[in-house]
C-alpha cells in the first residue's frame, strides 16, 4: 500500500471515530428518578432523582428539565437540579412518573417508571386469645396500664393470674417483659 493511500485511509477512519464522538461525547444530560413500585391512596409517595448536565463542551448546561407525577401535576425548572418531593395520590390506578431534560445544545434525555397506588385496607380486628379485639372495652377487675407506664413495674406489682390492660397510647419498651414464674 502507497503512503497516500495509507494516509487518505487514517483520514477516514479518523473523521468517522471523530464523529462517533461527536454523537457519544456525553452532551446529552444525565438524569436520575427514584420512584416506590406502590403507594397508598392519601399517603405521600417520595419521589426522588437530579438533573445534571452531561460532559461535553457545549453541553454543559441544561436549559429546561420536567417531572411529571403522572396524575397532572408535576414540577420543572431550567439549570441542574436535585429533587425529593412528597406527592399524594388521590385515586386507585398506575401511574406513570416521567423526567426528561434538555441541554442548551438541544440534546435530550427522558425516563419513566410507574408506581401502583392501592386503597387504604383497614386491618382485620384481631382474633388472637392474647390480645383484646378491635372495639373491645376493659375486662372487669384488670389492671390498667397507661400509656408511658412500666409495664415490668406492673407485671412485678401485681400476682400471678392477673389480667392487664394496655390503654390506647404509647408505650416504649426498655426491655423485654419478663413473666412471673407462672403464667399472669
Amino acid at each position: 500500500m502507497d503512503r497516500r493511500a495509507f494516509v487518505s485511509l487514517y483520514a477516514l477512519a479518523y473523521a468517522a471515530h471523530s464523529e462517533a464522538m461527536k454523537a457519544s461525547s456525553g452532551k446529552s444530560p444525565i438524569i436520575t428518578l427514584i420512584v416506590p413500585v406502590t403507594g397508598v391512596v392519601g399517603t405521600p409517595v417520595s419521589i426522588s432523582g437530579s438533573v445534571q448536565p452531561g460532559s461535553g463542551q457545549r453541553g454543559s448546561q441544561i436549559s429546561s428539565w420536567g417531572l411529571a407525577y403522572g396524575d397532572g401535576q408535576g414540577q420543572s425548572g431550567n439549570s441542574r437540579a436535585t429533587f425529593a418531593v412528597l406527592v399524594t395520590y388521590d385515586a386507585e390506578g398506575t401511574y406513570t412518573v416521567s423526567l426528561n431534560a434538555r441541554s442548551v445544545d438541544g440534546a435530550t434525555k427522558a425516563m419513566s417508571t410507574q408506581i401502583v397506588l392501592h386503597a387504604v385496607v383497614d386491618p382485620p380486628p384481631i382474633t388472637s386469645a392474647y390480645g383484646p379485639q378491635r372495639n373491645q372495652t376493659k375486662p372487669v377487675g384488670s389492671v390498667d396500664i397507661a400509656p408511658g407506664s412500666s409495664i415490668q413495674s406492673a407485671v412485678n406489682a401485681n400476682t400471678n393470674g392477673t389480667t392487664f390492660w394496655l390503654s390506647a397510647g404509647t408505650t416504649q419498651l426498655a426491655a423485654p417483659v419478663s413473666p412471673k414464674p407462672e403464667p399472669t
